[in-house]
């Protein structure tokens, strides 16, 4: 998603302070490899980074971002956050998980936070970036944007503490959760 480019992916990166060996996955990771490169330097050889994605050429060009970049601790993987175990990523597995610019596009986004929630480790942290409503981007204009409350409001019922908030761009918002 263009939108994308407006993040400063290496700052978000640096405050969300992802260690070397971490088990991460951006859970609508886009076809760009925005966060998923980046985040597969960090978390290095010992680490694993899980690019899922809905469309198959999505996952196929994150694939292509594995080989060109020799990044053999990204995965691709096809998946369905908005069904019960519509992703195949081991639960209980992930130290951090992101949602990024992805909420709005579902229907089913409790679905969607309690699926996220089984992929967590215990205390692993959800990150969620969004749009803000008062957004005066084009881009913006086209997304659905949720707003942080009712995102508070999601994970709190799927059993999640909101344990931070960033602002990651004057056009977004951030929401940390732990589960």
């Amino acid at each position: 998603m263009a939108g994308m480019a407006l993040l400063d992916v290496k700052a978000i990166l640096a405050a969300l302070d992802v260690a070397p060996g971490s088990h991460v996955a951006d859970l609508a990771a886009g076809r760009t490899g925005h966060f998923v490169v980046p985040l597969s330097r960090i978390v290095g050889q010992e680490g694993r980074v899980y690019g899922v994605d809905l469309l198959p050429d999505v996952v196929a060009a994150l694939e292509g971002h594995r080989t060109h970049h020799g990044l053999t601790q990204l995965r691709p993987v096809w998946g369905n956050l908005e069904r019960h175990r519509g992703i195949e990523i081991d639960e209980e597995s992930l130290d951090l998980a992101l949602l990024i610019n992805a909420l709005g596009s579902m229907k089913e986004r409790e679905v969607a936070a309690r699926e996220t929630v089984r992929l967590m480790k215990p205390q692993g942290r959800i990150v969620v970036i969004d749009w803000l409503a008062s957004a005066k981007h084009p881009l913006a204009k086209l997304a659905r944007s949720v707003p942080a409350e009712h995102v508070d409001a999601i994970f709190d019922h799927v059993g999640c503490q909101k344990c931070g908030e960033f602002k990651p761009s004057q056009w977004h918002y951030g929401r940390v959760y732990s589960s």
